[in-house]
């Protein structure tokens, strides 16, 4: 309980006078004792006692206030709050004059975008001081353990809270403390996602030899860095650097250059660079993208390649303009080049694009292969619903001294209304591989097109605006020309389609699909007076059977009369007959399907599927198809599954046409206890009589870390592999190939970015 003393009272009164010249930094405390020293003009306060000033509270058993020196300490479950960042420790002395903490005992903790727990940390004494954090003979762990399994100790660290932890000294120690593995003369671990990512790894393979790649990272105040030092003992020196800087809220960019040897070539210099540079920048309302690259692997090829682009938003509109450039030399092959341009307006009623693109390849013996392509787009929207639209493409294609051009492209006008929709189009496409002297592929040289739907122009009887509510009408007319048929012909058409769904009876539906096209083909010479019409019809016939039981049945017929000169308007006949039974009761299915081709006078495979879930935790499926035109079985497969808290198995076996076991595949997953886990995948060949898949891995969670232990019986190969939860994609992994009895790798990634 809580006494509110007159004491207590007096002192709220004193203690809200301005501590600092500022009238606005007041100091308030509230405890369930408070004492005032009145010749020392010191307030003691006991038993939960509670502090706020500016940014900054703390709560803790006992806090005294020196109003002499503006000095405070705090002793007994210290709770230390400023802004967003909360830290916990036994003794704290704050001096409001200096804004200088210093906490004693220290156990906390720290949030990082980079991991879903937070980052624990011990230390015997700390210091607070201008947005840092400086610790001495600490220990750094993500295990929430009092006696951590793991953690690393350092003898001076420095955190910059929502940023970076540097540290000096580093020794990562694993079993309770007990065994040292790792060391560090110098670490910095991230705690948000924008530091840049670094791989610092060591290890050794039979093809690289022993190896140590290291980062030596630096921090400006307007950009961060790493300087790379690595080393193979079978490749040689490899040294790097990345500087990424941003001096302002509207310009950033980075810088990164790496070269590296290679002990077995005769060449005395570096055979290996890679080099690229990016800046962004916003001037206003206008946004550039530069980059530039080049790569350099000697006796391999030579890259060099670069772009730059912008984007411009004004008055609602959008102009965007890029442009990129490539140069590849493939040693004792070919060179390559390729350029990039292309540009885009966006406005509230048209679209405006240009673009231009160039391949060119060049092969030892002098032979030039080269494509240059330029394109040009327009789309208008005008008022009253018209519009507008515009496509034009040339091609320059060069192969030895052979040269082609084409050019091709469609411009149409439109409009479009709820009732109705007309458009006049002309289209040309062309290609290279055609008979044609101009290359022409395909043409309409003008078409003329009107849809509309005849109950939304009249007024009919409301018995007759029912049925022809669904009826869409299409009438079009054009000069074709098609070089598969090398033929240019007058084409009419005339389209009808109806859709419709009726309720026949309660439990019976009938949806109706129709679409009718009669064509009419003239030419210039009176030579050609084909006429062509198609159908196609389908009917759906959907029976509610009973609850949870369903008939589907479709009928498809296609037919046409007469004969198309052009093959893009044929159309295939078709009658056929399908049925889809299926029916489904608490957690299970069923479904057959069927069907009958009545041209080809052949029955569709029977094919089933099954499903029973007595529970739960327990499935059983089957699938079989079977061929009634040979009567034989297709495929007949059967699987279980069964799930829970402790195993997780799924067993599939497949049989051939003539019912003889073909694969078995296997999947588990089981918890031997709190802390294993097995798990195995495996798929025989009963044909071959052999293992396609063999894997199996053991699992031993260790609280914060996991270990594995694998084998793969196929490629034989045995992996160990250790790695902290919190950061899963950082790991140490020790395994055994054919062809390399030993590797060694350690993957720290981003967790440890040494300084």
């Amino acid at each position: 309980m809580r006494y509110r003393l007159l004491l207590f009272s007096i002192l709220i009164i004193i203690l809200m006078i301005p501590v600092n010249s500022s009238a606005e930094e007041r100091l308030h405390l509230e405890a369930d004792n408070l004492q005032y020293i009145k010749d020392a003009e010191i307030i003691k306060a006991q038993g939960v006692a509670e502090l706020d000033y500016l940014n900054i509270s703390m709560r803790a058993d006992k806090i005294e206030f020196d109003m002499n020196k503006n000095h405070i300490y705090a002793s007994g479950n210290v709770i230390f709050r400023e802004s967003d960042q909360i830290l916990y420790s036994e003794e704290l002395e704050h001096d409001l004059d200096e804004e200088l903490t210093v906490f004693l005992r220290v156990r906390s903790q720290l949030e990082s975008e980079k991991t879903d727990d937070p980052i624990y940390f011990t230390s015997p004494e700390m210091q607070g001081v201008e947005g840092r954090l400086e610790i001495w003979d600490s220990k750094v762990t993500t295990c929430d353990l009092e006696d951590p399994h793991y953690f690393l100790q350092a003898r001076e660290v420095t955190i910059y809270p929502g940023d970076r932890l540097t540290a000096k000294n580093v020794v990562f120690w694993e079993l309770n403390g007990r065994l040292p593995l790792f060391y560090w003369p110098w670490l910095t671990i991230s705690l948000k996602e924008e530091q840049p990512d670094f791989m610092p790894s060591f290890g050794y393979s039979d093809q690289k030899g022993w190896f140590i790649k290291t980062v030596n990272n630096y921090f400006l105040e307007k950009g961060v860095g790493s300087f790379y030092l690595d080393y193979y003992s079978r490749r040689g020196l490899g040294t790097g650097i990345k500087h990424s800087y941003f001096p302002t809220e509207y310009s950033k960019g980075s810088l990164y250059l790496y070269l590296l040897q290679n002990t077995k070539s005769e060449q005395e210099t570096f055979d290996y660079f890679q080099g690229r540079f990016e800046h962004n920048q916003v001037f206003g309302n206008w946004d550039t993208h530069l980059y530039s690259e080049y790569l350099l692997n000697y006796g391999e090829d030579t890259l060099f390649k670069g772009g730059i682009s912008g984007d411009l938003t004004f008055n609602n509109n959008n102009l965007s303009l890029s442009g990129d450039y490539e140069h590849r030399e493939i040693f004792d092959k070919k060179v390559e080049l390729t350029g990039d341009f292309d540009g885009r307006l966006n406005t509230e009623s048209s679209l405006t694009a240009v673009g231009t693109n160039y391949d060119y390849e060049k092969d030892t013996e002098g032979e030039i292969e080269s494509m240059l392509s330029s394109y040009i787009r327009y789309d208008r929207r005008f008022p009253s619903d018209w519009d507008l639209s515009l496509d034009l493409n040339h091609r320059e294609r060069r192969e030895s001294e052979q040269i082609q051009s084409l050019i091709e492209g469609h411009t149409s006008l439109s409009l479009t209304r709820p009732a109705y929709s007309w458009e006049f189009l002309i289209e040309r496409e062309d290609s290279f591989d055609t008979d044609d002297e101009d290359d022409l592929a395909f043409s309409r040289m003008p078409e003329i097109s009107l849809s509309f739907y005849p109950a939304r122009l009249y007024e009919f009887s409301p018995a007759l605006d029912h049925l022809l509510s669904p009826l869409h009408l299409t009438a079009a007319a054009g000069m074709y020309y098609d070089d598969q048929e090398d033929l240019e012909a007058f084409r009419g058409a005339g389209k009808y389609r109806y859709r419709d769904s009726y309720s026949l009876l309660p439990n019976l539906n009938l949806t109706l699909r129709q679409e009718g096209n009669l064509f009419i083909y003239r030419d210039e010479y009176e030579l050609l007076e084909n006429n062509y019409f198609t159908s196609s019809t389908r009917a759906s016939v959907r029976h509610n059977i009973a609850e949870g039981l369903e008939l589907r049945t479709t009928y498809d017929y296609n037919f046409d009369l007469g004969e198309s000169p052009f093959t893009f308007d044929s159309q295939r006949d078709r009658n056929r007959l399908s049925s889809n039974l299926s029916y489904r009761w608490a957690n299970h299915r069923f479904r057959l399907r069927s069907g009958y081709d009545f041209l080809n006078d052949k029955y569709d495979d029977i094919r089933a599927n099954l499903m029973i879930k007595p529970s739960e935790k327990l499935e059983f499926d089957f699938a079989a198809s079977y061929d009634i035109n040979t009567d034989q079985f297709k495929r007949l497969i059967g699987r279980s599954s069964f799930e829970d808290e402790k195993l997780a198995l799924d067993v599939a076996l497949e049989f051939d046409e003539e019912l003889r076991a073909e694969q078995l595949d296997t999947e588990m997953s089981w918890q031997l206890d709190p802390d294993w886990k097995l798990e195995l995948r495996s798929s025989y060949d009963h044909k071959k009589r052999e293992i396609d898949r063999g894997e199996i891995m053991l699992v031993r969670d260790l609280h914060c870390r996991e270990i594995s232990f694998s084998y793969n019986h196929r490629e034989e190969t045995f992996w160990v592999n250790y790695h902290i939860k919190a950061f899963p994609e950082q790991r140490a992994v020790l395994g055994s190939t054919p062809e390399e009895p030993m590797l060694f790798d350690l993957e720290l990634g981003d967790l440890f970015d040494e300084e």
